[in-house]
Parts: C-alpha cells; sequence; structure tokens
C-alpha cells in the first residue's frame, strides 16, 4: 500500500481530522488489479497519545466509475 497523499487539520490542541488517499494491488479471480483509497480518521489526544476514535475509508466515485 502507497499512500498518495495526506493532510491534517488540527481543529483543537487535542482532536484533528486526517485525510488521504492510497493506492494498492488486489487480487481478484486470478487477476491482479490497481486499487485507490480515500480515508478520513479523526483522532483525539488522550493521556498523550493520539488515538483514532472514527474512521472511514471508501473507493472514489471515479474509481468506481473507470472501466
Amino acid at each position: 500500500m502507497t499512500s498518495t497523499g495526506c493532510r491534517i487539520r488540527l481543529l483543537r490542541d487535542d482532536i484533528a481530522i486526517v485525510h488521504g488517499s492510497e493506492e494498492d494491488e488486489v487480487e481478484q479471480a486470478g487477476k491482479r488489479f490497481p486499487v485507490h483509497y480515500a480515508y478520513t480518521d479523526v483522532v483525539m489526544k488522550r493521556n498523550g497519545k493520539w488515538q483514532i476514535v472514527a474512521s472511514q475509508l471508501a473507493r472514489p466515485v471515479e474509481a468506481l466509475t473507470d472501466g
């Protein structure tokens, strides 16, 4: 899996939103093909450590409509 971009938005000193994209290769029915994912994580600092409190991973719409 390869990161193709990441952005971190600090909302407060203890809450941030991380979003980005990744590329990977998967195998289905004996054939390998590339896939592209976009993700969003909400992270919160608890007891001095950043922890993911919510996460979403999705294939972008353009990836679903391409050939």
